[in-house]
């Protein structure tokens, strides 16, 4: 389905001329999904609280989905402690789907409130499961991409992460990952150079990672990535040359300062010295 095919769905839902009655939850979550991939979280939104909590279909694996998605809105708006609190009052979701959101959400948090180490305990059960491959392609490549970010974070870089970024790179070069939607594609992408630039954050080589942020800010589906990309590579650029004021810097500068309350309380959150230095610099 098309970007354009997502939202004629959507707009027709809205409108009553299609009938939710005909369609089931499992297709309202993939399009709430290409919604946020394309940045309208809103729509996902939408779709979670007015079309599958209200299906008359709807499991109660399906309204526990739409549970955990609240929780992790509060996470996104900057309270960890409250969405980590009603998670833990839920009853996981016992379909793989449900189960890795739940996760997910959880290990979010944890991290927010506890750091790498502990959210990484949570997150492994995730990609370490038996039944991961039943996961679809994009959702493999976001818990995957989710555990390296998490070892990069931790400065882990052991045989566990090698495993984890071994099946991760493997992943975005098979035929499945051809088959993606293009929203999707780009997605992963952008979010495959953000980790590499991580890499050679870590070593120091802030050049080298600028140049891939550069990469990730033109590839960014959504304009939430796009700032936040924007963001690290200009961290990255002047750590590297302090008065650096090429072109591309004065652009991407410009763009960050004009969009940079598009960030959500989770990104300023894991990038806080970044935004706080950027953010100064630029006042």
């Amino acid at each position: 389905m098309s970007s354009k095919g997502w939202k004629e769905i959507y707009r027709k839902l809205v409108s009553n001329k299609a009938s939710i009655d005909k369609l089931e939850t499992h297709f309202l979550f993939d399009l709430a999904s290409q919604a946020a991939v394309s940045g309208d979280y809103e729509t996902k939104r939408a779709i979670y609280e007015e079309f599958i909590f209200a299906h008359p279909r709807a499991s109660q694996n399906d309204k526990t989905r739409v549970f955990v998605y609240r929780c992790d809105q509060e996470r996104r708006t900057g309270r960890p402690d409250l969405a980590l609190n009603h998670l833990e009052s839920l009853m996981p979701p016992s379909d793989i789907s449900g189960k890795a959101e739940y996760l997910q959400a959880v290990g979010q948090c944890e991290l927010m409130l506890y750091g790498p180490a502990i959210s990484l305990k949570t997150q492994r059960k995730i990609a370490d499961s038996v039944r991961f491959q039943e996961l679809a392609v994009d959702k493999q490549l976001y818990y995957l991409g989710t555990m390296v970010d998490m070892k990069i974070k931790a400065k882990q870089l052991d045989d566990e992460f090698n495993g984890y970024y071994g099946r991760y790179r493997n992943l975005i070069n098979s035929n499945l990952f051809k088959a993606l939607k293009p929203a999707f594609k780009k997605r992963e992408i952008s979010t495959f150079h953000s980790l590499e630039a991580d890499l050679y954050e870590l070593k120091q080589d802030f050049r080298t990672a600028a140049k891939i942020h550069a990469d990730s800010f033109k590839e960014a589906p959504a304009i939430r990535d796009k700032v936040c990309a924007a963001l690290r590579y200009l961290w990255c650029v002047w750590k590297a040359d302090p008065h650096d004021n090429s072109l591309i810097t004065r652009n991407i500068a410009l763009f960050f300062k004009n969009n940079k309350d598009k960030m959500q309380a989770t990104d300023i959150h894991a990038l806080q010295e970044k935004y706080n230095y950027i953010k100064a610099r630029l006042h």
